[in-house]
């Protein structure tokens, strides 16, 4: 099974106490007045030009991938 992610922040210290690694999914259906993440709420990957760089928010991964990412994180926690 494949998901969508937009990033994975390592080395979290931000909303709370203690160090995490937070994986930021695409497609919320929260809607939240205040969101931080707006490039998340749909579920499509989204192409950027940004002074001649190209790239995405947000790419395809699969479970196991993504728990061999957070994984690498294990003596953190």
């Amino acid at each position: 099974m494949k998901v969508i992610v937009s990033d994975i922040q390592r080395f979290s210290l931000h909303d709370g106490p203690g160090i995490r690694t937070t994986v930021f999914f695409k497609g919320c259906n929260l809607r939240c007045p205040w969101c931080s993440n707006p490039e998340n709420l749909e579920f499509n990957i989204i192409p950027y030009e940004y002074e001649n760089e190209k790239g995405t928010y947000g790419y395809e991964i699969t479970l196991e991938e993504l728990e061999k990412e957070i994984l690498k994180d294990k003596r953190v926690f």
